[in-house]
């Protein structure tokens, strides 16, 4: 498994190895080695969906998680989400 080798390339890849053993530990709340994997992988997903939303290709690049204290999260990942999914709910509403 890739996070169990612990050897990243890029930048990217070693601040995911970090998380998913941050996670394991016991100040990350001592997740099972398959959930700190998983929820590594989703914040895999959440960085490259921000790149391609800001327009960022470089794979050695962090600066989405960090961008205006980190509100770009909220701002260009989670929001259009709750967004779609309160429009599917309440479609059914009205």
């Amino acid at each position: 498994m890739y996070y169990q080798r612990d050897k990243g390339s890029s930048l990217v890849s070693r601040v995911l190895i970090l998380f998913c053993n941050h996670l394991q530990g016991i100040h990350g709340g001592g997740q099972k080695e398959r959930h700190a994997i998983h929820h590594a992988q989703n914040v895999r997903k959440i960085k490259d969906c921000l790149d391609s939303k800001l327009g960022m290709t470089a794979e050695d690049n962090i600066n989405c998680f960090v961008r205006d204290g980190g509100l770009d999260i909220c701002k260009l990942w989670a929001q259009p989400k709750l967004n779609r999914v309160a429009s599917r709910d309440c479609q059914g509403i009205f």
